[in-house]
């Protein structure tokens, strides 16, 4: 494509650089404490931003 001076046309996808500010939407029900005495205690999941449709299921923190 360098040969040729072909540059490709299509528009890079749009990122958010800055922090919204908005800390507190969401509370912190565990307040960072990931450590169960027993299985089936607490359970920590995440969905990762993505494009695509899957998502990681909750995760037993204990096993």
């Amino acid at each position: 494509m360098r040969e040729h001076e072909l540059v490709p046309c299509q528009p890079r996808s749009f990122r958010t650089t800055t922090q919204s500010g908005d800390d507190d939407a969401v509370p912190d029900l565990v307040t960072r404490d990931f450590t169960a005495d027993q299985p089936g205690v607490e359970f920590v999941g995440d969905i990762p931003p993505s494009t695509s449709c899957w998502a990681v299921p909750p995760l037993n923190i204990h096993t």
